[in-house]
């Protein structure tokens, strides 16, 4: 793929992942539940993270950029409601330390994540489908951890 169809292609993904961030809130107010939302999330997430890792050369390129956009719909779209979760579930002496702290781990998986899939990939020897694959896997933990909180209140 060209550098500059590449680059379209990621605008494309992060789109789709600012109209999550919106349909992913207004899914939670319509659900009265951040959790049931992200768990919904996650699922479609897992659908994403497949789709990418199937993505092959011979594909053709709406099916291509369906299957990024459908990726970055959900991994880049739920984190004003888990922020909106933490808050809620929260004491109220304690929103700032829970949503920072969250914000704190968050962001550490944002700057390790690539260079973990990079290390993954050049010295692992691990293919990018599955390494994207392996997304979903982890999408898989987070929707268990998700379960089993809604268990705990």
């Amino acid at each position: 793929m060209a550098l500059v169809l590449a680059g379209t292609m990621l605008a494309l993904v992060n789109a789709a992942g600012a109209a999550g961030r919106i349909f992913w809130g207004w899914l939670a107010d319509r659900l009265a539940s951040g959790s049931a939302a992200l768990i919904l999330n996650g699922a479609i997430g897992i659908a994403g993270a497949l789709a990418t890792a199937a993505i092959a050369p011979h594909w053709p390129l709406a099916l291509t950029a369906a299957a990024g956009a459908l990726f970055g719909f959900c991994v880049l779209g739920w984190n004003g409601v888990v922020m909106a979760v933490i808050v809620r579930r929260s004491p109220a002496d304690a929103v700032a330390y829970a949503t920072g702290g969250t914000l704190s781990i968050t962001y550490v998986g944002i700057v390790l994540g690539p260079a973990l899939f990079a290390l993954l990939h050049d010295v692992a020897g691990l293919s990018y489908a599955a390494g994207f694959a392996l997304l979903g896997i982890v999408i898989v933990a987070g929707i268990g951890c998700l379960a089993l909180a809604r268990r705990a209140v």
